[in-house]
């Protein structure tokens, strides 16, 4: 019981170190206007990997 909560909190501790990762490069990119590749690409997977992490360890 306990290995099942313990293993959604983390998923969940990863999320929202995903998404941090994600609302900081998307400010830095804004503000700095650099031009990296495939930017764009990189940071939407970012932001999927964020929203599944934390859908899915809300249980």
């Amino acid at each position: 019981m306990y290995k099942h909560v313990e293993k959604s909190h983390r998923g969940r501790e990863i999320g929202i170190i995903v998404l941090g990762v994600w609302l900081t490069l998307t400010g830095v990119m804004q503000v700095f206007s650099l031009q990296i590749p495939f930017i764009n690409t990189m940071l939407a997977l970012l932001a999927i990997a964020a929203g599944v992490l934390l859908l899915f360890s809300r249980k």
